[in-house]
């Protein structure tokens, strides 16, 4: 997972994996990289936009995006895991928002290497 892109909404991540997710139709849209394919990214369960899925770059250096997701920081939420005592929806404040996804990962079983910036390379 990348921490270092930007969204329409401000900080965003890139990742390989959402779930729970519901896709847009295919548009190309123009971009702060460039001219990209991609399709609006929206939470199944609420239907809130939430980012936007990258199907493909024409520029070949940002071809490593195709596929994968951009999650608007602002709009992810924690809840907590089904086996513990539930808590209300409220949004991560920022300085448990990293934490939060850190644990998400390692539930629903997604290994991280050591580079932080792309995990999945």
């Amino acid at each position: 997972m990348s921490r270092t892109f930007q969204g329409r909404l401000g900080r965003a991540y890139l990742t390989k994996e959402v779930c729970n997710e519901k896709l847009g139709d295919e548009e190309d849209r123009q971009l702060m990289t460039g001219l990209h394919t991609v399709c609006d990214l929206y939470c199944r369960p609420c239907d809130t936009l939430i980012g936007w899925k990258y199907i493909r770059a024409y520029d070949k250096s940002q071809q490593y995006k195709e596929g994968c997701y951009v999650l608007e920081k602002s709009t992810i939420f924690a809840i907590e895991h089904p086996d513990r005592p539930q808590k209300p929806l409220l949004p991560v404040s920022p300085p448990t928002l990293d934490n939060a996804l850190a644990r998400f990962m390692s539930d629903v079983g997604i290994q991280t290497s050591g580079d932080r910036s792309m995990p999945w390379r």
